[in-house]
């Protein structure tokens, strides 16, 4: 007698799981920080080379405080966040796993023929007593400075890193700019504004904007992981308590040598 229906059926389940590459049917939900976004999309793909099977749904950005809340009610499986968590947020059940670090710097239009700035120079230029290039050694042209939300991404870093920015009270000039993609664009468009952004998001803008030194010293990654370069900033993937198998297997990718490499090319330093 042959084999019943059920037994063909079974049989045929089996092969297909059997064929089925490694994380086949699985799909990973990531969203948040907008400066992490290029970061994150190349280690995407970079794994999905390895894991084809593995669906990777990367965000458009909602910056780290979205990351957080979207993680926490269970929008997203993992949360992008350019900040260590806040005590509050780890006693809510969240958990930090950190992959990266770059540098925050103050960036300029390529065509601008500055090299760099002071710290001193730097809140000057954001309190309004320097309101031309010229005045700190660059061309006559007119500083339109950008900024980020007080508590988003680069703003707490600065603060905590550069004294005069403790107690500075930005000027009315100073445009203040929602997401990491306007200020990068605003900076790429416009040849006289002064931004804050990252080494990564300036990867991304392929030579249109340039990152100053400060005081003397400039962001690359060897500064940065040396800590010889003051302001760094962490990035890190957040989960909803302990990370899922498909989340821990792509943090174990990206805290390996082929991730390594990746974070390497876009200007940031790997954490592994």
């Amino acid at each position: 007698m042959g084999r019943s229906m059920f037994g063909i059926t079974a049989a045929l389940a089996l092969a297909v799981l059997l064929a089925a590459p490694a994380g086949a049917g699985e799909k990973v939900t990531m969203d948040g920080s907008t400066g992490m976004i290029p970061l994150i999309s190349e280690l995407a793909k970079a794994y999905q080379r390895k894991q084809p099977g593995v669906e990777m749904g990367i965000g458009k950005g909602i910056e780290s405080i979205g990351g957080i809340r979207s993680t926490t009610e269970g929008k997203i499986d993992a949360g992008l966040v350019s900040r260590p968590l806040k005590p509050e947020e780890k006693g809510a059940g969240l958990k930090e796993v950190e992959i990266a670090r770059v540098g925050t710097v103050f960036a300029a239009h390529a065509e601008n023929p500055i090299a760099g700035i002071t710290e001193q120079q730097a809140c000057d230029v954001y309190a309004g007593k320097v309101k031309n290039w010229k005045e700190v050694g660059g061309p006559d042209l007119a500083i339109l400075p950008l900024s980020r939300p007080p508590q988003e991404a680069d703003p707490p870093v600065i603060r905590d890193k550069i004294a005069c920015f403790k107690e500075l009270r930005e000027a009315e000039g100073v445009l203040v700019l929602l997401k990491s993609g306007d200020m990068s664009n605003a900076m790429a468009s416009r040849a006289g504004t002064i931004g804050m952004t990252n080494t990564t998001a300036l990867g991304a803008l392929k030579g249109k904007v340039k990152a100053l030194a400060l005081g003397g010293v400039a962001p690359t990654q060897e500064n940065v992981g040396k800590g010889a370069y003051p302001l760094i900033r962490r990035f890190f993937i957040v989960t909803k308590g302990n990370p899922s198998p498909t989340i821990a297997r792509f943090l174990e990718f990206v805290r390996s040598a082929d991730g390594a490499k990746v974070v390497t090319e876009l200007n940031a330093v790997p954490f592994m």
